[in-house]
């Protein structure tokens, strides 16, 4: 019965309720539901308990140490007031918790792509989520953050590199490769198979279609193409419709857009 609230191109009544109604969705449509419905859609799977991975992060001391030592230091801005409060309202993070540890923790791909990494919080989370699975790898293609240039509104700290909240355990599954994706992201998707591909980098529509079009004819029917600020242009819907393909977006955060690849015979 949660279909009717996913997102799909055209879905103006959804964005409407979302914008009147958004204090009263944690009782209309439950944290995690559009999850659900993806691992419904592509592995006929119905059981989903949220909560057991918000709690795997929230006892997560590695993520932990190295979050509150950015935040003493000034790295980061402090968006909460503690490393718990990041994952304890399972509504209001329940997007970032769905797709970017439940749904790798789920899926237990062998091989992610992002670009994107910034100060490292998601590229954290998504290597925690490989971790917790014992296998997997992610390859990060970022350029170095400087606010003001490619969208970006935040710097990164002195004499720090992109990732610097990657803990150190995590790094063998990890790696980072510096320059634009226009020259990386094809062959990357090349080497080897890859599972889940996550656009976080540039959010111009030009870049962003690109992406999307890029790891939608380098990756296999049935992969993952996961996307941060897709409500920024009309670069998720336009490619969404174009290719025919069905979007999946949590009430949490509908700005992050979740699509199964299925290539037209």
């Amino acid at each position: 019965m949660w279909d009717k609230y996913l997102i799909r191109p055209g879905n103006k009544k959804f964005l409407n309720y979302f914008r009147i109604k958004r204090f009263i969705h944690k009782a209309v449509c439950p944290p995690g539901a559009a999850l659900k419905s993806l691992l419904k859609h592509i592995l006929n799977k119905s059981e989903l308990k949220l909560e057991i991975y918000q709690e795997e992060l929230l006892k997560n001391n590695v993520l932990k140490e190295i979050y509150l030592s950015a935040v003493k230091k000034g790295w980061v801005p402090k968006k909460c007031d503690s490393y718990e409060d990041r994952f304890s309202n399972l509504f209001r993070s329940s997007a970032n918790i769905s797709w970017f540890y439940a749904l790798i923790r789920e899926l237990k791909p062998k091989r992610v792509v992002e670009t994107g990494t910034a100060a490292g919080g998601t590229t954290s989370m998504i290597l925690a989520a490989l971790e917790a699975n014992n296998s997997g790898k992610l390859i990060s293609i970022d350029l170095p953050s400087e606010k003001g240039k490619n969208t970006m509104n935040w710097s990164l700290p002195e004499r720090q590199k992109a990732g610097f909240l990657v803990p150190e355990q995590y790094k063998y599954r990890w790696e980072l490769r510096t320059g634009d994706s226009k020259d990386l992201l094809v062959e990357c998707l090349r080497e080897e198979p890859c599972d889940i591909f996550i656009h976080d980098s540039l959010h111009t529509y030009e870049h962003m279609i690109w992406e999307y079009v890029t790891a939608f004819l380098n990756m296999q029917d049935g992969k993952i193409i996961i996307s941060d600020d897709v409500l920024w242009n009309k670069a998720w819907l336009n490619f969404i419709t174009n290719f025919d393909l069905r979007s999946f977006q949590d009430l949490s955060n509908p700005n992050i857009g979740v699509t199964v690849i299925k290539h037209k015979e």
